[in-house]
This record gives structure tokens, C-alpha cells and sequence, in this order.
């Protein structure tokens, strides 16, 4: 028996009575205990890690370790003089979901590094605009929002300006590029989780058809939720953590060398630029004016069609 087959044994063994504890626990209380939403975003990150990793063992022994980080969540708070278990309980599931994320991107962060390339900036640049316009109306006055869109501005002209000349791309620019992508698909994402948890609980819901129109919601987050906390990282990961010191230079060297690992040095031809560029305006123009989608949607169907059309001319 191999050290990883010995280790997935034991793992196994050792997550035995964790959750037989965690199902005598969630049986004391009365009531649900854990929303029924988290069911269809841990299928949905299951399912995902099923389709990159795609070795069972692997995604048993992240699980399995997953579990076992996640049993922290029981312990007593610094501040908690009365223990009271159901808050823990009821937290136990966000928590098993972040340490997934985190067991896996720790084994398998490469695998969840998003390539990029001229022509998916030059996408990302004018979805970012078209989002900003569409929701201008709801966040005017907000400073933070003015500050995004200006620098949403910023990337939109850079991406534009590479998209349509032929000037060679330098660390610099590969850089910038790529930390705008992730800045701009962050925004994204938060907008994505926001709106899908106004939605509420999947038993909330009036029909069966809305019950699996939320439940499907819920599992395409879970199953784009390592690809988003890795672009999360790519962007929050500039932040200082507290007392980091040296390290900090060390791991900012290494996230920007990330950064231009995953740009590619190729370029798309005017031509293709100028295709997808009056394609974008084209749909979120008519999207905007006859409102057939909403803006998020739009979107996600513009980055999923235009690669076809550019082919295709």
C-alpha cells in the first residue's frame, strides 16, 4: 500500500466518528439546521472537482481533509463564557466549503489558473463597461462604484489599444492585463453570489420550477466556486496580511510572476478584434434597449458565443 492510499485510509477512519457525531448533533435540534442550498453548492463543487481532477482518490482525500479542518469550527470563541452549539452547527457547513476551497487550491492551484490571452481581455473589457451602464442608475453618488468604473475605463482603453495594434506584449503589460481580468471577473462574481442568494432558501421557493431554477443557480455556483476564489486570490492576494514582513515582497514577487505566466504572449488580428468588438455592442446594445436578458446574463452569452463567431469569420 502507497503513502497516498495509507493516508486516505486513515483519513477515512478519522472522519468515521466526525460524522457521526455532526448527525447526532444536527438530530438534537428541531427544526432544519443547514440550509438546503448548501446541498446543491457542495454538488455542484463535487461535481466540478470531478471534472478537473477526475481521480476519485484525489477528490476523497481533499474531501476527507476538508472535513477533519472543518471540525475547528466546534471549537469555543474566544469571547463565548456560555457554549452554545447550535450557532456552530449552523456555521459547520460554510466552513466545510471553505476548506474544501482551501485543501484544494493548496494541492491543485494550477489546475484552477484561468489562461488568458488578448481576446478574452478585449471581451472582459467591454462586458465590464455594458455592466457598469447597465447598474449606472442604481449605484450613482456611490464613490467606490465611481472609482471601479474609472478604473474599469482605464483597462477597457489598455485591453482596446492591444486588441487593435500590433505592439508585442511586454511583463508589464501581461501584468496589467491580467490583473484587470481579475479585478473585472471578481466584480462579476460578487454580483453572481449576490443576486443568487436574494433568491433565498431552495424550500422558499413557490413551485417546482422555481425550486429547480434556484437549485440549478446554487449548483453553478458551487461548480464555479474554485475557479472564483483562485481569481479572488489573484487579486486580493496584494493586500498585506498582519505582521507578514519579508514575506510579503516574497509572495507579491511570486503572485505577479502568476499574473504573467497566465497571459499569453499571442495576439489576435485586427480583424478579429473588430468583430468581436461590434458584436459585444451589438448584443448589449439591443439587450439594453428591448431588455431580453438580464445584464449578467448577457454577459455570459456573449462570452460564450463570441469565440464561435470569430471562428466562424
Amino acid at each position: 500500500m502507497d503513502l497516498k492510499n495509507l493516508a486516505l485510509w486513515v483519513l477515512a477512519v478519522a472522519a468515521v466518528p466526525a460524522l457521526l457525531v455532526l448527525w447526532y448533533l444536527t438530530v438534537q435540534f428541531h427544526g432544519k439546521v443547514f440550509p438546503y442550498y448548501m446541498f446543491a453548492v457542495l454538488l455542484g463543487m463535487l461535481v466540478q472537482k470531478g471534472i478537473v481532477i477526475r481521480q476519485w482518490k484525489e477528490i476523497a482525500l481533499n474531501a476527507l481533509l476538508a472535513l477533519l479542518f472543518s471540525m475547528l469550527v466546534f471549537a469555543p470563541g474566544k469571547r463565548e463564557y456560555q457554549y452554545n452549539l447550535e450557532p456552530h452547527l449552523k456555521l459547520w457547513p460554510f466552513f466545510f466549503c471553505l476548506m474544501l476551497v482551501i485543501v484544494t487550491l493548496a494541492r491543485y492551484s494550477k489546475l484552477y489558473t484561468v489562461r488568458l490571452g488578448e481576446g478574452i481581455t478585449l471581451l472582459q473589457s467591454m462586458a465590464i463597461l455594458y455592466w457598469l451602464t447597465a447598474h449606472g442608475a442604481t449605484w450613482r453618488g456611490n464613490a467606490f462604484v465611481g472609482g471601479l468604473a474609472i478604473l474599469a475605463l482605464c483597462f477597457a482603453c489598455y485591453a482596446l489599444y492591444h486588441g487593435f495594434s500590433y505592439r508585442a506584449h511586454t511583463p508589464s503589460s501581461r501584468f496589467l492585463l491580467s490583473l484587470g481580468s481579475s479585478l473585472i471577473m471578481l466584480c462579476f462574481a460578487i454580483d453572481y453570489v449576490l443576486r443568487v442568494r436574494a433568491y433565498g432558501d431552495i424550500d422558499l421557493q413557490g413551485g417546482w420550477g422555481d425550486v429547480l431554477f434556484v437549485g440549478l443557480q446554487y449548483f453553478l455556483l458551487g461548480v464555479s466556486a474554485l475557479q472564483l476564489a483562485q481569481n479572488a486570490y489573484m487579486v486580493l492576494g496584494f493586500l498585506p496580511a498582519k505582521n507578514e514582513g519579508r514575506n510579503y515582497k516574497r509572495r507579491i514577487h511570486q503572485l505577479r510572476q502568476d499574473h504573467i505566466a497566465r497571459y499569453d504572449r499571442a495576439q489576435i488580428e485586427v480583424r478579429q478584434a473588430l468583430i468581436a468588438v461590434l458584436f459585444c455592442a451589438l448584443i448589449f446594445g439591443a439587450n439594453a434597449y428591448f431588455q431580453f436578458f438580464p445584464p449578467t446574463v448577457a454577459i455570459w452569452l456573449v462570452f460564450f458565443c463570441t469565440p464561435y463567431l470569430v471562428r466562424f469569420f
